[in-house]
């Protein structure tokens, strides 16, 4: 089901009762809905909530509905704490954008089918970990990261490279209101710095034979 049209506005809590709908978008309206209202829709596998009036507890709505290959969500109140989106391994096409969104990135480390990952203007922070993601094909994460975020995202990001991405062309940015990366933009092997590691996965200048980035955009130091 699909509600895409400024004439639409009010409660649309009835879309609780379509539970075996597996795609729902509903985008550019004035339709309210309390996300709450999702939480038995486990049939879904695509969500679009997009410049709507949405809120509620995302993650809490969010988390059962383990058949999703598709959340997208932005310009809306639905608040997340995106550590409860890692019930949704099947998932490969995550966007969060302009919304109260918080938590740790590395906290979906467990998204291994993850595909592309978008996620801008939210309080979603970066800590010291791992990335399961070896199908990814794009990477966009814009939201304020300090320097030791960016490194922390970078090294973890220069461990998921070393064993191997599945796509011959992977992109990453983490460029715009994000800090700059530490170190200088140069070959050394091995790379030590985030900058030296961000040269190595799109130049392999340590003959790994391991696919590289086609782009990779960072703010400059």
């Amino acid at each position: 089901i699909s509600i895409i049209s400024k004439l639409i506005a009010g409660d649309i809590s009835f879309v609780a009762a379509l539970t075996n709908a597996t795609h729902l978008q509903i985008e550019s309206c004035d339709a309210e809905l309390d996300v709450a209202a999702l939480q038995n829709n486990t049939a879904l596998e695509r969500l679009f909530l997009n410049n709507t009036l949405a809120y509620g507890d995302g993650g809490a709505a969010f988390a059962p509905l383990v058949n999703l290959l598709t959340l997208q969500y932005h310009t809306t109140d639905v608040a997340t704490d995106i550590s409860e989106l890692a019930t949704l391994t099947k998932l490969t096409n995550l966007r969060i954008n302009d919304t109260p969104a918080t938590g740790d990135i590395v906290s979906l480390y467990v998204l291994s089918d993850l595909t592309a990952i978008i996620v801008s203007r939210t309080d979603i922070g970066c800590s010291s970990g791992v990335m399961n993601w070896p199908a990814i094909r794009s990477i966009s994460l814009d939201n304020s990261w300090t320097q030791p975020e960016v490194d922390a995202f970078v090294n973890a990001l220069y461990i998921l490279w070393v064993s191997g991405l599945t796509y011959a062309t992977p992109t990453c940015y983490i460029g715009g209101s994000n800090a700059a990366p530490s170190g200088t933009y140069q070959a050394a092997n091995p790379p030590t710095t985030p900058l030296e590691k961000i040269y190595t996965m799109v130049n392999d200048n340590t003959s790994t034979g391991n696919n590289t980035f086609s782009s990779f955009t960072y703010t400059t130091p």
